[in-house]
Formats: C-alpha cells, sequence, structure tokens
C-alpha cells in the first residue's frame, strides 16, 4: 500500500499543481461585482499572507505558520498601498480581518 502511494506521488502532485492553477486563473478573472471583488481581495490576502511568512520565517508565531493568525494588519496595509489597492483590513477581536474601503467607510 505505501509503495503505490509512492509510486503515485509525482502523479497527484501534478493533479494538485493543475488544480491550484485552474482555480487561481478562474480567481484572477474574477468579475468587477460585489463576489468578484470579495474572491480577489481574499486571493490577494492569501498571496501576500505567504509572501509574509517567507520573509519572516524566524519571527512568524506557530500559529501564524499553521494560518490560525494572520500577519499584523500594519503589514498587511502597508502591502496593500504599495499594490494601489484602495481598500485595507483591520484586524477585529476575533483575529480576523475585515475588508473596507476608507474612502467609502473611513
Amino acid at each position: 500500500m505505501f509503495g503505490e502511494r509512492i509510486a503515485t506521488l509525482n502523479e497527484r502532485i501534478t493533479k494538485r499543481d493543475e488544480t491550484i492553477a485552474a482555480l487561481e486563473k478562474q480567481l484572477a478573472n474574477a468579475g468587477d461585482d460585489d463576489d468578484g471583488n470579495s474572491a480577489k481581495r481574499h486571493y490577494l490576502i492569501g498571496q501576500l499572507t505567504g509572501r509574509y511568512l517567507d520573509t519572516h520565517r524566524d519571527s512568524a508565531s506557530p500559529r501564524m505558520q499553521m494560518g490560525l493568525e494572520n500577519p499584523p494588519a500594519v503589514w498587511m496595509n502597508a502591502e496593500l498601498e504599495k499594490l494601489s489597492e484602495p481598500w485595507r483590513v483591520r484586524m477585529k477581536p476575533d483575529g480576523k480581518y475585515e475588508i473596507f474601503e476608507p474612502a467609502r467607510w473611513g
């Protein structure tokens, strides 16, 4: 049984990578409606979180490395600013991000 799993590992990894690529393409092509913006924003948060973890390996908490905590909102907002995104995040009491548009809601 273990030998079978090893033998099909490359095939399973390739299939997983193709699924991820298809989902990334789908998210990148999302429309401009609220749902499309929401999906794009969550996708970008995920990408930036990955960047944070790559650049803060020594200081990221184990909970953050497991996906249970978000990077600091200050850092995330600085990255969004660099990308000229019109929206920002703020940390809710439960530790999750709330997405908002400062020009609209302040």
